[in-house]
């Protein structure tokens, strides 16, 4: 149990971290999102791998998934699509939700190289996951 963004061990001490189930988009506020990004990196080894999911604003224009089993609640965010990056309180937490590109340029920001961009249902296409999948799992490796 702990705070992401005050990880109370040294320097380059661990192999790679996981934070599951899109876990770092309930930081706020987006300060606190990077002091954990950047804290991550500091206790990352070389050549570490950073795995975590986040939720995809741009899926709100058209994922199948939220057209399916979250209908009112697609139709009230969707315009938040246009934007990079949005908390959107949902199931009343506020959530932060970006596009993958910028998701994938504020993870580089701290040091981090992507490796792999996985969406919804394994889907490896940047496509898809770009605009159809409701959250994107991503793999990084320390610089």
């Amino acid at each position: 149990v702990g705070d992401y963004s005050q990880i109370e061990e040294a320097d380059r001490s661990f192999d790679n971290i996981l934070i599951s189930h899109n876990g770092l988009d309930y930081a706020y506020p987006e300060t606190q999102r990077i002091k954990a990004i950047r804290e991550c990196a500091r206790v990352i080894k070389p050549a570490g791998f950073f795995v975590f999911s986040s939720h995809n604003i741009k899926s709100l224009h058209f994922s199948p998934f939220y057209l399916k089993q979250r209908k009112i609640w697609m139709l009230k965010n969707c315009w938040k699509a246009f934007y990079d990056r949005k908390y959107i309180l949902d199931l009343n937490m506020w959530t932060y939700y970006c596009s993958p590109d910028f998701c994938i340029r504020q993870v580089e920001e701290a040091g981090f190289q992507l490796k792999e961009m996985i969406g919804f249902r394994s889907s490896t296409n940047r496509f898809f996951n770009t605009y159809l999948s409701p959250y994107v799992h991503y793999v990084f490796q320390k610089t």
